[in-house]
């Protein structure tokens, strides 16, 4: 009986990834982990006005119920989300109706339509440059393209967030697509790259006390090394994510810490302690449906059993594992069918909007046209004016210069005339003074006469 020995781990790995993606980055919350009672929250909704406070209460609904996994809910506050923001032009509020619905679509495995919302929303939150959402939405298009196993489409989208998130000096928030960007690397095989990305996350998630993101990084990291086969430093790390694991007291956490801590044991031929910690994963994996962890406890249990001599056991769990494996390579072949059909109607959209966007350029180059030769003339008419004008102004300068010469030179010539006019009068005084002088002095003709006559007769 073929038995799958320890450097199978590497399928571990490959599988659990995207598990780690939902679990451990963005972990399913309880109500009780909420700060608002959801029905008291619709309440004051159905009070409020169609305004930005009826918006933000509505959003803060929609991510209750996406969160805990309210589908149905969550699309029905989502779509009335949509319909207000409509109503009132806000397009923020109308991005972030389109986040949620594309939320939705992939949790459900509607890769396709996912990726539709989210462009959307990206058009109406660039529109308005919301950098806070275009980082969410950039990591979200990174997990989907991650689910669907285009890394570096993913990588693409993961790198975006990270550089927006810097932009908007939201430190807090680059731990996850840091931490994404080290499960991408780890699928590619590259372990220097893993490690590095995972390590920056570490250190943020321990800088920002983020415990459920610590739980993923320990898990990375121990992985990683288990796969570098430095067993000594897998087991430290897994160690530490299950004890943070139980802290958190989150079923799938701890099922995947438990596996974890079980196959890092079983390396080091610690069998008791190993079982012990598969049997729990066992347990749990079973009541929640983990069909990737099922099939790697299964396969450890199996080469556990080996090695301890139980051959039973060891051919039951054999069994198990590859019941498991069979079911998983079935969902495999599913979902590489779902990914070329999503990368033939992705592109097919893209072309699409290849082609209207060109059409819509070709329209706004001829517009541009159109415009500029408006503001040509617009400028020679203008200019054309400001030379008369200058002209004009100019004239008028010149005209009322010459008429204050002009008054001025008249008022010199009455002046002048004033001051002859005046002379002349004096002129004409002395004379006249002088005549009565000399007839004063000079005896008048009639007197001599008569005198005359006196002396003749």
């Amino acid at each position: 009986m073929p038995i799958h020995k320890f450097s199978s781990f590497k399928i571990f790995v490959g599988f659990v990834n995207f598990l780690i993606l939902l679990v451990f980055i963005f972990p399913k919350q309880t109500k009780a982990q909420f700060d608002f009672d959801p029905d008291s929250l619709i309440l004051q909704i159905k009070t409020l006005p169609d305004d930005t406070v009826k918006l933000k209460k509505m959003a803060k609904l929609c991510i209750y119920y996406l969160i805990t996994g309210h589908y149905k809910e969550a699309e029905k506050y989502t779509l009335e989300l949509r319909a207000i923001a409509k109503k009132t032009n806000n397009k923020k509020a109308l991005g972030l109706s389109y986040n949620f619905m594309g939320s939705i679509y992939d949790d459900n495995g509607k890769y396709p339509e996912a990726i539709e919302a989210y462009l959307s929303a990206q058009k109406l939150f660039e529109e308005v440059n919301h950098k806070k959402g275009l980082s969410d939405l950039a990591n979200n298009l990174g997990l989907v393209y991650f689910n669907i196993h285009d890394y570096e489409k993913s990588k693409t989208y993961f790198e975006k967030a990270i550089k927006l998130i810097n932009e908007t000096g939201m430190r807090h928030a680059l731990d996850n697509p840091l931490h994404s960007l080290g499960q991408i690397y780890s699928e590619q095989k590259n372990y220097t790259k893993a490690l590095e990305y995972y390590r920056k996350a570490l250190a943020l998630r321990i800088e920002f006390q983020r415990p459920d993101g610590l739980v993923g990084s320990y898990l990375g990291i121990g992985n990683i090394h288990a796969l570098l086969n430095n067993n000594d430093s897998a087991l430290y790390y897994h160690t530490l994510c299950l004890k943070v694991a139980k802290e958190m007291n989150e079923p799938k956490q701890l099922a995947f810490a438990e596996s974890a801590l079980g196959t890092s044991l079983l390396h080091k031929k610690n069998y008791a302690a190993s079982l012990d910690h598969l049997n729990n994963a066992e347990k749990t994996g079973r009541e929640a449906d983990l069909l990737e962890l099922l099939r790697n406890v299964y396969r450890d249990q199996s080469a556990l059993y080996e090695a301890t001599g139980n051959t039973d056991k060891a051919l039951k769990a054999y069994k198990n594992y590859i019941s498991a494996r069979d079911s998983m390579f079935n969902e495999a072949n599913t979902k590489k069918a779902l990914s070329a059909e999503l990368n033939f109607e992705f592109e097919k959209k893209v072309a699409i909007s290849k082609a209207e966007q060109d059409k819509q350029n070709a329209l706004h180059s001829e517009q541009s046209k159109r415009q500029k030769i408006v503001i040509g003339l617009v400028g020679v008419i203008a200019l054309v004016i400001a030379v008369v004008v200058v002209v004009v102004l100019r004239s008028l300068r010149i005209t009322k210069r010459q008429k204050k010469i002009i008054e001025e030179q008249k008022n010199q010539v009455g002046e002048a005339f004033e001051k002859l006019h005046e002379k002349n009068k004096e002129v004409m005084d002395s004379i006249y003074y002088a005549r009565r002088i000399q007839r004063a002095l000079i005896t008048s003709e009639r007197y001599i006469n008569k005198e005359w006559e006196k002396i003749k007769s």
